[in-house]
């Protein structure tokens, strides 16, 4: 087949994209809100074509997170007498606020983090198809954020958390197939 976008990931797996595999409905570049929808849910919707819902399976969805900050997100900490002994600590920044994620069906909660607790140990944009906990659509909810995976001291756990507004800019691509 010599027409078509070939899209290649890291692993080295080619598809070539055409219309009767699938059409790219929409895409480009998107300032992502920074604030909650009045449903507690967060992200941009990008509707789809027609007047019918489409199946999940029919569906896909790419988002590209441009840049992010991460200056405002951590409190750094050491301890020592000399420079060999000094340990570096990323506290979470209570004055930032933070989300949770519930997968299920898109909702935020508010997270408050422990004042020199609570640590960080990665963090960086990120960007998905949030379904909501739907599996037939009339539009694709794209979420935005930038990430943060902390250690929540006081539940003696894993977590991850979400702030808005640290990042604003997102590239996206949204496919369709079975368009009649």
């Amino acid at each position: 087949m010599g027409y078509g976008l070939k899209i290649t990931d890291t692993s080295g797996n080619i598809i070539q994209l055409t219309s009767e595999v699938s059409n790219i409905v929409s895409s480009g570049l998107a300032y992502i809100p920074t604030a909650l929808r009045p449903d507690n849910t967060f992200g941009m919707n990008v509707n789809l074509p027609g007047l019918n819902n489409f199946d999940e399976s029919d569906l896909g969805a790419m988002v590209n997170v441009r840049e992010w900050g991460t200056t405002t997100s951590y409190l750094w900490v050491g301890g020592g007498l000399t420079p060999e002994e000094w340990g570096l600590f990323r506290y979470v920044n209570t004055a930032v606020t933070y989300y949770e994620h519930n997968d299920a069906d898109g909702a935020m909660s508010s997270f408050t983090p422990e004042f020199a607790k609570d640590t960080i140990f990665n963090q960086h944009g990120i960007g998905f198809w949030d379904k909501l906990g739907e599996t037939e659509f009339d539009t694709i909810r794209l979420f935005a954020a930038q990430i943060f995976y902390i250690y929540d001291r006081s539940a003696s756990s894993y977590k991850k958390i979400y702030a808005l507004g640290l990042l604003d800019k997102i590239d996206f691509l949204v496919l369709a197939k079975n368009l009649e």
